[in-house]
Order: structure tokens, then C-alpha cells, then sequence
């Protein structure tokens, strides 16, 4: 089955600065490592990402699920990361990601450093 992701490109925690890529037709049986490299490719070749060019980003981690509770941060979940970051190696279905499922795309480093310190910024 194929299935539309929303991914959220984090620019910054702190600032909670977003951009959103809408990816459709992927396969519920792609491997996280590939869905990483369509989402560097992505952001390397469409215009409006450029901004995320030169950013490091290497994590991805569910948002919500179709019809779940939105998270108070606007630009990733700080619940359950055991089981909401997805690991090398492991296919979609492994984390039961469904259709309309949205996904943070982030700096871990920088995740790490703000769950210690969450303090956000207004630009």
C-alpha cells in the first residue's frame, strides 16, 4: 500500500521554525534510511527548502497519527522517544505508520541540548 506523509523539516526547536514537505505514494515497506535520502533529495532540489541546505538534519521521529493528539510543540513530539524516533534499518510498517501519519525531521544534538534546556526563542 502506498500511503501521503507530512514531513516537518526543523529549521530550529527553539524558534520553532518549520517548513512542511507533503511526500505521496511512498510505501508503507520503505526502509526509514531510504525515506531519509527522498527527504535530502527533496530538500536539495526544491527551491523553497533551500534554507535547509546546509542544515544538518538526521532524525526522524513521529509528529501524530491520522486523528491523534497534536502535541504542544509545534514542530516536534518530546514524548516517547524509545518508541517514536525511527531507527536504521526498520521499514515503515515496523512503526505501523499509516496514511496522513506526520513526522519530524531534526537535529538530534540540537533535540537533545532543548529537552535539557527547553527554552523557546521569538524571532
Amino acid at each position: 500500500a502506498t500511503i501521503t506523509l507530512t514531513i516537518r523539516l526543523v529549521k530550529s526547536i527553539e524558534y520553532s521554525n518549520v517548513k512542511h514537505l507533503i511526500l505521496k505514494d511512498v510505501s508503507s515497506t520503505t526502509l526509514v534510511d531510504d525515506l531519509i535520502q527522498t527527504i535530502e533529495e527533496k530538500i536539495a532540489t526544491t527551491s523553497s527548502l533551500s534554507v535547509l541546505k546546509n542544515k544538518k538534519l538526521d532524525t526522524l521521529k513521529i509528529y501524530t497519527r491520522p486523528q491523534g493528539m497534536k502535541p504542544d510543540n509545534l514542530s516536534i513530539n518530546f514524548d516517547d522517544d524509545a518508541s517514536l524516533i525511527l531507527s536504521s534499518g526498520h521499514t515503515l510498517n515496523d512503526y505501523n505508520i499509516e496514511n496522513e501519519t506526520e513526522l519530524s525531521y531534526f537535529n538530534l544534538e540540537e533535540y537533545l541540548a532543548f529537552k535539557v534546556n527547553p527554552i523557546r526563542r521569538i524571532s
